[in-house]
């Protein structure tokens, strides 16, 4: 999982209200997404941020639902 130092917990909030995040990999995203805030993150970095070593069979298809549920 991301190990980047944020100080207290990930959360997104669009029109002032605060938007539920579902799960740790939500956030890990969220964050690892934040680390380069208006760049364009590769997807093998953003993989190996969220899951560090633990990687899932098909990354890239992990990688792709954990986006579509962020985006929801």
């Amino acid at each position: 999982m991301l190990d980047i130092g944020v100080l207290g917990p990930v959360v997104a909030w669009r029109e002032g209200a605060q938007l539920p995040l579902r799960g740790g990999r939500q956030r890990a995203l969220l964050a690892a997404l934040a680390v380069d805030a208006g760049a364009v993150v590769p997807g093998d970095v953003l993989v190996e941020r969220v899951w560090g070593d633990r990687l899932p069979a098909n990354a890239a298809n992990a990688l792709q639902q954990q986006v579509l549920k962020l985006r929801r």
